[in-house]
């Protein structure tokens, strides 16, 4: 008695039905995890350049502020450095909505690391002082979007920026 042969061929469209199927279920977790990694990182950046416009913006503020009447006892050092953390916090304000940011500002010498402030600046490149704006945002406690897969976030983003202030542009 001859074999019996199959009705369906090897490429039969009913032996491969499921196949497409199986095939999206192996592709599609990888091909997940690649956009929403690249997704993460693009908002991270974007956050961190915002970050970086701000305290760039806000050193700047600082060297072009006008002084008109100041208030007794109240130095055009200190007024600078008001000027200069409004402006990074004005700057920053798409990013606050989600955490309060840290905006640290301070008028330091020139040739220093800005451990230690100053209150006066000289006319000589020597004496002169410079602003150092920093604004970080706390990334672990509040994310843009929350970490999954196991992908690596930072636990702050932040953005700093320093900018000299001597005597003639302060008119000490």
């Amino acid at each position: 008695m001859p074999a019996r042969r199959s009705s369906l061929n090897v490429s039969s469209p009913l032996r491969q039905r499921g196949a497409t199927a199986l095939e999206f279920g192996l592709v599609f977790p990888a091909l997940f995890v690649l956009f929403y990694g690249t997704l993460t990182f693009a908002l991270i950046f974007t956050a961190r350049m915002g970050l970086q416009h701000a305290a760039e913006e806000g050193a700047r503020s600082a060297a072009t502020f006008r002084i008109e009447g100041s208030e007794p006892n109240i130095t055009q050092l200190t007024l600078r450095r008001d000027a200069a953390r409004a402006t990074a916090l004005q700057q920053a304000s798409w990013i606050s909505r989600w955490a309060p940011l840290q905006v640290e500002t301070r008028i330091c010498a020139a040739n220093s690391d800005c451990s230690v402030e100053t209150t006066t600046c000289g006319r000589e490149l020597a004496d002169a002082c410079k602003i150092f704006v920093s604004v970080t945002y706390p990334y672990a406690t509040r994310p843009i979007l929350p970490s999954a897969f196991g992908l690596p976030v930072p636990a702050t983003l932040s953005g700093e920026a320093s900018l000299l202030l001597d005597g003639r542009m302060i008119g000490s």
